[in-house]
């Protein structure tokens, strides 16, 4: 890519402004297909839409497609989550366990289990439309936080490749703020 700083945003914008309109249409297509006030009364939105459409779809293909979905979801997000968790100890705001990888793939493998060993735990012991609607909040939050930061880098002092991460570290949310030591507690600080 020959001038990345410009570049990014315009495919930023350009993927976003896509998605919004494939998303206007197929919420347009649906309320041609089914009546407004089925759709937002039933359990299954979608499922009454490919009923009123009258693609014979079978029940059981649906259903396979919606699994499909869920783990591809599920395993978005312990990826993206322990990728996160690595880059949050590389800067110190986490434990450094977070920061251990794999020496020939440099995998981070313990966040990788954390993450997947809470993620399974939760889902065992919570509701799952808890748990879903948590998990669509995260991934809305750290994808906003990566994006607005290819954003706001290039115009901090120094520019892109500066070393000086102050502005990336006043933009971590404060709950993963919170998980650092309290000063007095008997552990160590940075």
């Amino acid at each position: 890519m020959r001038n990345p700083s410009k570049v990014y945003p315009r495919a930023l914008f350009a993927a976003l402004g896509t998605a919004a309109v494939v998303y206007l249409l197929i919420a347009l297509g649906a309320v041609i297909a089914v009546e407004p006030t089925t759709l937002t009364t039933s359990s299954g939105p979608l499922l009454e839409v490919v009923r009123g459409s009258g693609v014979g779809i079978p029940l059981w293909i649906f259903s396979l497609i919606a699994l499909v979905a869920i783990a591809n979801g599920a395993l978005l997000f312990m990826v993206m989550a322990s990728r996160v968790a690595y880059g949050l100890a590389e800067s110190g705001l986490l434990p450094s366990a977070f920061g251990r990888v794999v020496k020939n793939r440099r995998t981070p493998w313990v966040s990788i289990l954390v993450i997947g060993g809470a993620t399974m735990l939760l889902s065992v012991l919570g509701d799952v439309g808890t748990l879903a609607q948590t998990t669509v909040l995260l991934l809305l939050l750290v994808f906003i936080s990566a994006n607005v930061s290819v954003l706001v880098l290039p115009r901090a002092p120094g520019g892109a490749r500066a070393r000086d991460h102050r502005v990336m570290k006043s933009s971590v949310p404060l709950v993963t703020r919170s998980s650092r030591q309290p000063r007095g507690c008997g552990g160590t600080r940075r």
